[in-house]
Parts: structure tokens; sequence; C-alpha cells
């Protein structure tokens, strides 16, 4: 591992590990804010990843979900942070919540780090050099027993049921954050994750990079891979699964459901 991902990791483990005594102290209290929960512990959590990060190389500038100053920065080398994504699990007592990283170099992630403390799972990734979590070789691990679909409900709902039908999945896992559940397609704990509501940048970037090491795939719904850096680091929805050619198939069967008139729908993320 490098100095600069060792220094990385460190500062999201130390983050990550902030967090449970922050829920002890009852500092989730806090609003939604479209369709993201922000608590009293997301800014806490910040300034405290921050300062981590300072000490790794002070010189790279932060983009981070709670700084709304920073999303306009345009500097070519960044790190890109999420200092509690799952906050509605955080607050809500549930422990699908993680603290997450990348090194963004020309807009690209190339080394990142995703911790869930309650679960005691660390996902860390080098672009070319591989994923690993809590240091086993993610490329190694074996394959799910049944075809299987992560999301964040007690039971498929929205797009996810209708996947889940059209698909003929065989088991369904619920999961908190956007950035944990992409981590279980690489360790295939899952084999597909698909929403159709918005994401950002820091809730793609870090797992993108993980799941892409592990050789699965990620796009936007529409099944183009994001470009980050742009659009207000905003994207439509995203696919991801990791098989190659059922990724192509589900991405085919998202543009025709698209196309399709139907019930608006809206969704958060735990």
């Amino acid at each position: 591992m490098n100095n600069t991902l060792g220094g990385l990791t460190a500062a999201i483990v130390q983050t990550g590990k902030l967090l449970p005594d922050l829920k002890g102290r009852g500092l989730t209290s806090g609003a939604w804010s479209g369709s993201q929960f922000k608590a009293q512990a997301d800014q806490i959590a910040h300034e405290a990843l921050t300062a981590a990060l300072l000490t790794v190389d002070s010189t790279i500038q932060i983009v981070s979900e709670e700084d709304d100053a920073s999303v306009a920065l345009r500097a070519s080398t960044y790190w890109l942070i999420d200092p509690i994504d799952g906050t509605a699990s955080f607050a809500h007592g549930f422990p699908g919540y993680v603290c997450q990283g990348a090194l963004m170099v020309n807009h690209q992630p190339t080394l990142a780090a995703v911790y869930a403390p309650e679960l005691d799972l660390l996902f860390v990734a080098e672009r070319g050099r591989g994923a690993t979590c809590n240091g086993t070789r993610l490329s190694n691990v074996p394959p799910c027993e049944r075809l299987t679909l992560i999301d964040n409900y007690p039971e498929p709902q929205g797009i996810a049921a209708d996947v889940f039908g059209a698909f003929h999945f065989q088991r369904y896992i619920e999961s908190g954050s956007i950035g944990l559940k992409i981590c279980h397609v690489a360790s295939r704990t899952a084999d597909v994750f698909i929403k159709d509501s918005p994401t950002r940048d820091w809730d793609l970037a870090p797992p993108h990079l993980v799941v892409a090491e592990a050789g699965a795939k990620l796009t936007d719904i529409a099944g183009t891979v994001p470009v980050y850096g742009a659009h207000g680091r905003r994207h439509h929805g995203l696919i991801v699964a990791r098989d190659g050619a059922f990724h192509s198939s589900l991405a085919t069967w998202a543009r025709s459901r698209q196309e399709m008139p139907s019930k608006e729908e809206t969704a958060c993320d735990y």
C-alpha cells in the first residue's frame, strides 16, 4: 500500500470509528434535504476527516458533501469525501452507514477507502492494483450461490421490485448507504444494485473504484460511465452488476422502462 493510500485509509478509519460514539451521544437529530438526511454528526465527521486528510497532504484540496462551497472546485487533483454516507441509517439505529473518500486525479478516482464501522468492513482500492475487503483481495471472492439483488428497503420497491421480477432474482438483501451497497456487489455479497433516483459524485466515486477493481461494472441508469467533476456533480441513478453481460441487459431493460409512461417515483438512501 503506498503512503498516500495508507494515509487516506487511516483517515477514513479514524473518522469512521468516531461515528458510533457520536450516535451514542445522541448527535443524530437533523432534517431532510431533498432525498438526503442531514444530522448534527455530519458536520462533526466532516471536520474530523478534513483535519485528518490535511495531515496526509496539506496541498490537496477537499470536495465534501458537507461543504457546499467546495462543490464548484475545479482542481485536477483533490480529495472527494462523504463523511457519513447513509446518514438516515446512522440516525435511525441501523449499522449500514459508511465513511468514504477517494483521491481524484483528473476527476477519476485513483485511491479509495470505504469503512463501515459497525460492520467492521474496510474496502480499499488503488487504480490498476486491485481492491480488498479487510485485506482479502476481492477478485478471489466466490460468487453468490443465488442471483441476489440489494437495496435499502425491507422488501424491493420501485425499480428494484420491477427488476427483481423481470430478471427472476432468487434473493434480496436489505442494506444501507449507496457506498455500502456498491461495495457489497464488489465483495459478491450481492450481484446487482440498481436505482433511478439522483446520486452525487461523493456517493459513487469511492465505491466505484472498489467495484471496478473487483471486476464489476458501474454506470448511471442509462448505462453511461459517470463523468465526475461535471454537471454539478450530479448523476441520474445507477446500475451496478458484477457481470458485464448482465449489466448490459439491465441497462437495455432500464432504458426501455424509462421510455414507458409511469408514475413518478421518489427514493431515499438509508
